[in-house]
């Protein structure tokens, strides 16, 4: 059985649980291959760059989008103001996704993205000789009308956000703060996603939360398919318990001082909820505390309780910064299950985060952290100080023990090759 991977990207938390489940599925013997549309930085096994055909001819939606006005400007005059071309030249272009548009643009949405790609994955070698094909996060790459049309072959749909049940945006919450503005759009998009998919047959959607497997139930999107949660899979001899006394030295930071750590892909990005950590690490209570910023920031604090370490992407520094760190801080406004939360547990670190998504039940159930209700700086700063007062009580060992139980890469591989299986 060969088993297709579909990603854009090699790099980011979708592309990373892509590459580890690919990985995984290899230690147990699946024949598996990654096929991207932007392969960067990937050096490993059975990764290939996309070589098929490319189609330039932009294809624009048929009905108006965004407003009447704008659809009249073009329909009679034939041209459109700066703003209107701006958002046309952004929104209609069916192979562009954009991750940032103006510099405040993450606070109204993280990724806008078209159904439409300059790409047919069905014309690869890679396709050809697959026998299943599972898709990952795919925009800007995969041409979902064309594809469903010409795909012979079993899928497996990863669901790393709910852009697969949403029509432009990524999360529910980006969709509905920008229904105004885009929801015209949006909509036009979802019909396209549901005509595409009434080509399905043989398929299963795969989540990595019960929080996203609701959501796709209740969307009813996808029909009669097989819909279940399967965790994201980590190396337990890379991401394990490490001492941390001696992970603190080894970053130089003072043992006898609380230390969070906060991780982020892009600092800025509204849904990640910086801006609601923001306050607390200004404040007075907080300033014998060590606040660890990972990630591409948008600013920088000239402050001694802040260290900012950029972004790290290998997996030797990574689980030295997690056992460095007393808690990992999860304050997401929405959450599929963050890989980095994943990644702290099994080192032995434990999260505080918001009561989104699958927190409360997965965190608190199992002992491996605890959740604030109030999704406010008020909110996360009560469990801050709870934590910094050591009110909460973890056996780090135990943590990393109970983590692995979830998220180790062989038991995952498998509950996805009982998947494959069933659909083969």
């Amino acid at each position: 059985m060969k088993i297709l991977h579909i990603s854009t990207n090699d790099t980011g938390g979708a592309a990373t649980a892509t590459i580890r489940i690919h990985e995984s599925l290899l230690k147990i013997g699946v024949v598996s291959t990654i096929l991207f549309l932007n392969k960067v930085n990937y050096s490993g096994p059975y990764g290939i760059n996309y070589d098929g055909i490319q189609n330039n001819q932009l294809q624009v939606p048929e009905k108006p989008a965004l407003t009447l006005r704008n659809y009249l400007v073009e329909r009679f005059f034939h041209s459109f103001s700066n703003e209107e071309c701006r958002i046309k030249n952004i929104l209609f272009e069916k192979h562009a996704f954009k991750l940032q548009i103006e510099q405040d643009t993450l606070k109204k949405f993280e990724v806008f993205s078209s159904p439409y790609s300059d790409y047919d994955i069905t014309t690869t070698e890679a396709y050809k000789n697959a026998d299943i094909i599972h898709l990952h996060w795919a925009a800007g790459f995969l041409d979902l009308p064309s594809f469903f049309i010409k795909n012979t072959k079993p899928v497996v749909f990863s669901m790393h956000d709910e852009n697969y049940i949403l029509g432009a945006f990524h999360y529910e919450g980006d969709s509905i703060r920008n229904i105004t503005e885009y929801g015209q759009l949006d909509s036009e998009y979802l019909k396209i996603k549901k005509e595409s998919y009434t080509r399905l047959s043989n398929f299963s959607v795969i989540t990595g939360s019960n929080w996203v497997r609701e959501k796709v139930l209740n969307s009813s999107i996808f029909g009669k398919g097989l819909i279940q949660k399967i965790h994201y899979p980590v190396n337990p001899s890379r991401y394990r318990y490490l001492d941390p006394t001696e992970a603190k030295n080894m970053l130089n930071l003072s043992s006898d001082r609380k230390v969070f750590l906060f991780a982020s892909e892009n600092i800025a990005n509204y849904r990640k909820g910086f801006d609601l950590l923001e306050s607390i690490i200004e404040h007075e209570e907080f300033q014998d505390v060590q606040f660890l910023v990972m990630g591409r920031p948008n600013q920088r604090f000239d402050r001694e309780n802040v260290v900012f370490l950029g972004r790290i992407m290998d997996e030797i520094t990574m689980p030295i910064v997690y056992a460095a760190s007393d808690y990992y801080i999860l304050p997401s406004r929405e959450e599929n299950f963050s890989y980095a939360m994943i990644e702290s547990l099994c080192c032995g670190t434990p999260s505080l985060a918001f009561n989104v998504g699958d927190h409360k039940s997965f965190l608190e159930d199992n002992q491996l952290g605890w959740t604030a209700n109030e999704i406010s700086s008020e909110g996360l700063m009560e469990i801050l100080m709870k934590a910094k007062k050591n009110q909460y009580s973890f056996d780090r060992r135990e943590v990393a023990n109970r983590a692995i139980t979830f998220f180790d890469e062989l038991k995952v591989a498998n509950q996805f090759l009982d998947v494959y299986t069933a659909l083969n």
